[in-house]
């Protein structure tokens, strides 16, 4: 038991870990481009500056990719800047404009939200921070800054309210009457009209997830606390105290099962906070995302080893990979019809499609230049994939 809670504990500093890592990176770049000439090697200073820039680069990468977690997406970052892009593993595949399958894509990317339409085209909703579908897709919960806001597909607005502290996520239930949405220290709840707004909680909240069915039971996490909390009646159904800090829960398809993101492994308790399980990673990889299957209780995880990243279906005695290449992966979306894994890859800025197989994925296709295809700063955010038409 002692080895397992060792395996999960992350590392202190992490996050101080990768500032000093970019701090590094621009030292070193900015001492390689103004190194003075030696031994009479003046005019030569552009290639011996490469030289160098490249060297300091490398350096950098090595120490991020020695780290964890953060440290990872500072080697990602590190190897797009400089333009050392992976050997793609979709070459070859087929390209996507247009989500197989059907459904929606709800993107946001430098400050804007984005639909995209079943058809491939895409749809501007406006300057907003983030946002999560209603639950057939009719809507979107949007914010921005102290602002939070139902929009329809078209971007009209239905309603909206100011909050007393910015706005840092809203997820709507299932049944669609209700929104719970987190500030700065303040867990709150809101109807589907965008009447009744009262506070929850008051803590430092950070993933929150709605269980699947009718009654309003949300999932909450505070440092390593785990929560079950039914809304309306007020009732604290379970509470679970972490190996380490998760900032990811999600609930299975039935809701019997609910599960947090560790680092080596995923915790998996009943609706009372029992734990019934642990998805455990190969060769102690490090578990970047996951996301439920849309039935039964398979999970679709990003794992990675150093540099080296890989999709898998998990769960009971399978274990098996659909998808492997360099860098991270950040964001994993089953299709509505559950058939498809969307895998968001941005060393490579690309969304890859995988259809799972017996074995491995059975089809792949790939939406290319992704940034381009939005606001060009940065990669895209895929915040859900929705309904079919």
């Amino acid at each position: 038991m002692e080895l397992e809670r060792l395996r999960d504990v992350t590392a202190p500093d992490e996050a101080g870990a990768r500032e000093r890592a970019l701090l590094r990176l621009r030292a070193e770049y900015e001492r390689a481009q103004t190194a003075p000439a030696r031994n009479g090697i003046a005019r030569r200073r552009g290639p011996l500056r490469g030289r160098l820039a490249v060297a300091a680069v490398a350096a950098v990468v090595v120490l991020a990719a020695a780290l964890s977690p953060p440290g990872e997406a500072v080697a990602d970052w590190v190897r797009a800047a400089v333009g050392l892009r992976p050997t793609l593993a979709t070459d070859g595949a087929p390209r996507a404009d247009r989500p197989p399958s059907g459904g929606r894509l709800l993107v946001s990317s430098a400050g804007v939200v984005w639909i995209v339409e079943p058809d491939g085209k895409r749809r501007r909703l406006g300057a907003w921070t983030g946002a999560s579908w209603s639950p057939h897709g009719r809507f979107v919960i949007v914010w921005k800054g102290r602002r939070l806001a139902a929009l329809d597909r078209r971007g009209k607005l239905r309603w909206s309210l100011q909050t007393a502290r910015p706005v840092q996520s809203a997820v709507w239930s299932p049944s669609g009457f209700r929104v719970a949405y987190r500030t700065a220290g303040e867990l709150r709840v809101v109807a589907g009209d965008g009447t009744g707004d009262r506070s929850l909680n008051r803590a430092s909240f950070s993933a929150l997830a709605w269980r699947p069915g009718r009654a309003h039971v949300l999932a909450h996490t505070s440092g390593s606390h785990l929560s079950v909390l039914d809304v309306d009646s007020g009732v604290r159904l379970a509470q679970i105290q972490l190996a380490v800090v998760s900032g990811q829960i999600a609930w299975s398809a039935d809701g019997t099962r609910l599960y947090a993101k560790l680092e080596r492994s995923i915790a998996v308790y009943d609706a009372r906070g029992h734990r019934i399980g642990r998805i455990r990673m190969p060769g102690g990889q490090l578990v970047s995302t996951f996301v439920p299957a849309r039935t039964g209780h398979l999970v679709a995880v990003a794992r990675r080893d150093h540099t080296v990243s890989e999709v898998a279906l998990m769960g009971g005695n399978r274990n098996a990979v659909l998808f492997r290449a360099d860098g991270r992966f950040s964001r994993l979306r089953f299709s509505p019809d559950g058939r498809w894994l969307l895998v968001a890859w941005p060393l490579a800025d690309q969304w890859v499609y995988l259809r799972a197989g017996a074995a491995g994925a059975s089809r792949v296709v790939a939406t290319t230049r992704v940034t381009r295809r939005f606001s060009g700063h940065g990669f895209p955010q895929l915040q859900g994939w929705c309904c079919p038409p």
